[in-house]
């Protein structure tokens, strides 16, 4: 059978990092020693296929959920939008924006784009998002 060992929708796995208070967020797959953990971007043009669904201190079993547009998902927001805005990666470099989307900036650069607004949203809301196929939109 070429299909042993697979698993369908949530994983578990190492927390690369404190995700304690991470639920909702974006996060990713790390290489840790040829060893997938779960952490949250690190750059704004990441790939964060996934959200967390269960936290963890760094070490132990973390949980997180493929991303899909089969279903809504409820991610973290900075900033406002409303329905039909996309949303990007959030700067992960500012502290409290790792794993979090914000509306897709006007200013010129080159952005992750995650999902669409599926309602308006208020900054620190968990805004129901439709995740999109993810890509790097670039604003000139």
């Amino acid at each position: 059978m070429k299909q042993s060992n697979v698993q369908r929708g949530r994983i578990e796995r190492l927390a690369n990092q404190d995700l304690t208070g991470a639920r909702g967020l974006l996060c990713k797959l790390v290489n840790q020693d040829g060893v997938g953990e779960i952490g949250l971007p690190a750059a704004i043009t990441d790939f964060c296929p996934y959200v967390v669904t269960d936290e963890a201190v760094e070490g132990k079993n973390a949980g997180a959920e493929p991303l899909t547009p089969e279903a809504s998902f409820r991610l973290g927001l900075i900033g406002p939008c409303v329905p039909g805005d996309q949303l990007t990666l959030a700067d992960p470099t500012v502290a409290g924006q790792a794993g979090k989307v914000t509306k897709l900036p006007a200013a010129s650069g080159t952005y992750r784009l995650i999902a669409l607004a599926e309602e308006a949203g208020v900054d620190g809301q968990f805004v129901l998002s439709r995740p999109v196929a993810q890509q790097l939109v670039t604003v000139q």
